[in-house]
């Protein structure tokens, strides 16, 4: 199953070793890999217990960014969001990212934009506490990063629907409320423990879907699927006007909502059958008990439906004249007869899209659109299937501004140069290239030598086909010079996979921190959303 990460102040030991233990642990404030401090209820433990009482089948990330005394340097905060960037890339699931804690202001989280962005950009979305610093008269604007755009923010509930006197939930401001008084345990209140329980439905929803078709759902489509379509339960009027109503958190609807109308349209139980061999030998074709082994074990045992009839049907001519676009009747030819037959699946989605700049924007990263393309429509225009230097000419951004996305017009090919214009202080271009696993390759990015074309505090960036940072350097000022240029580094491809290279923008993605004590002594810190006071009624 998917783990939800938790970036707190740690799990204590005694909760991992009678409650749930944690897939991964790393204290980012001490830099070690001890998260508890000898508290045995801490807030990130009452948060962990949060995130099991909603659903115990999740995995555990504990991620320790606050100290004891619950305050959370945003510097630590930043790191932590690092270490999950990376993680993803060793191949840990993470559904959701929990985090507790909040300031009045924005500053703390502009510091980690560039984090939020390549985790949303790989379907990972932070669930954080509105705050608890409201009153019943008016209605107030949730702590950031909660207030941000791309963060879904959760208020607290009395438990039968009554928003809670101290959440912090204007009008049209959090996504759901969740149960914040007395839970998970008597005395324990606050929407620091509302959070947890929304992020564990995220992260159920997001790890159902990711196993049923390798993709994630969009930010919008989460809180679609948290609110049900706008028909999910409603709260009672908030005490500050009489009126207003929030959604409130139901795990389970949500799941079923999310299953009804994004898993089931796009789910094959044969494409299930087709990846694994074991599920063959125990169901043979029943659709039926594949569907059923899927969603009551398949989702929690991490299996993935990683077999795309689409790819399979655009390897084989005979098949994409014979099926079209039926995915189910592709499937089952190849546990029919492919399999028998030595059929393989040779169709690279990713390198169709390189090679074909307006399939890419019209897709993005979505392989399996590019294969259906290809079996409707590509294989019949005559298509290139990979981009080589004879099908893809270097793009020079002469026009419209190229899109910082996988969207982007620009084509780069090994060996080759393209120029481009930073028209403003924050604009990044995206040139897509195709790398081959195992080669080297060097990535230059230079300025004009004089005039206005100089071009200080360069950055380049390469992201993989999904538009996720996988490598980033800084520029490097020779003494002396007046143009900063990015310095010559080499990148080694790791798996065949398009690649996003990013050349220049003026702000870096990761900034080079001072000495640790420096940096933090200088951050602004947020304080957890745990509610001490007693209850109004």
């Amino acid at each position: 199953m998917v783990a939800v990460a938790i970036l707190d102040n740690g799990m204590s030991n005694s909760f991992k070793a009678t409650v749930k233990r944690s897939i991964f642990e790393r204290d980012y404030v001490f830099i070690d890999n001890e998260a508890d401090f000898g508290v045995s209820r801490t807030h990130g433990t009452i948060v962990a217990e949060a995130v099991v009482r909603t659903n115990a089948q999740l995995d555990l990330i504990d991620a320790c960014v606050a100290n004891s005394l619950g305050q959370a340097f945003s510097s630590d905060v930043e790191e932590g969001l690092q270490a999950m960037i990376s993680l993803t890339g060793q191949g840990y699931r993470i559904g959701a990212i929990n985090y507790s804690y909040g300031s009045a202001t924005s500053t703390a989280s502009t510091l980690y934009q560039d984090e939020l962005d390549i985790l949303a950009g790989r379907g990972i979305f932070m669930v954080a506490a509105s705050g608890n610093s409201g009153f019943r008269s008016t209605l107030e604007a949730p702590d950031f990063p909660g207030a941000r755009s791309d963060v879904i923010a959760v208020g607290s509930h009395n438990g039968a629907g009554v928003p809670s006197a101290f959440s912090q939930q204007g009008r049209g401001r959090v996504a759901v409320l969740a149960d914040g008084e007395d839970f998970p345990a008597a005395g324990e209140n606050g929407t620091s423990f509302a959070a947890p329980q929304a992020a564990a439905a995220v992260a159920t929803v997001q790890g159902t879907y990711l196993a049923a078709t390798g993709q994630t759902l969009t930010y919008d489509q989460v809180v679609d699927a948290l609110q049900q379509a706008g028909r999910g339960p409603l709260s009672a009027p908030d005490p500050a006007d009489g009126t207003t109503r929030y959604f409130l958190l139901d795990h389970n609807g949500s799941v079923d909502y999310a299953v009804r109308t994004y898993v089931d349209p796009n789910f094959s139980p044969y494409e299930y059958l087709a990846s694994y061999a074991d599920l063959r030998a125990a169901f043979g074709l029943n659709a039926t008990s594949a569907r059923s082994h899927f969603f009551a074990n398949g989702v929690h045992e991490g299996r993935a439906n990683s077999f795309d009839a689409m790819a399979y049907s655009a390897s084989h001519a005979d098949l994409r004249v014979a099926f079209g676009a039926n995915r189910d009747a592709a499937a089952l030819h190849y546990l029919n007869d492919g399999l028998r037959e030595g059929r393989t699946v040779t169709f690279d989605g990713a390198a169709y899209l390189n090679a074909n700049a307006d399939i890419a924007a019209a897709f993005g990263s979505d392989t399996r659109a590019a294969a259906r393309h290809y079996v409707l429509q590509g294989a019949g225009e005559g298509r290139p299937l990979t981009a080589t230097a004879a099908t893809v000419q270097p793009t020079n951004e002469t026009g419209a501004d190229f899109a910082a996305s996988t969207t982007t017009a620009g084509r780069m090919v090994a060996g080759r140069s393209v120029t481009g214009t930073i028209a403003s202080g924050s604009d990044t271009d995206w040139y897509r290239i195709e790398l081959t696993a195992g080669r080297a390759v060097i990535i230059e990015a230079k300025g004009s030598a004089t005039g206005s074309g100089t071009l200080s505090d360069p950055t380049v960036g390469v992201r993989n086909s999904g538009g996720a940072l996988v490598a980033f350097d800084d520029d490097s000022a020779e003494p002396g010079s007046i143009l900063y240029c990015v310095s010559r580094r080499r990148y080694r491809v790791s798996t065949i996979s398009t690649s996003i290279a990013s050349p220049p923008a003026r702000e870096p993605t990761h900034s080079r921190s001072p000495p640790r004590r420096a940096w933090r002594s200088r951050q602004p810190m947020a304080a957890p959303q745990a509610h001490r006071r007693p209850k109004s009624t």
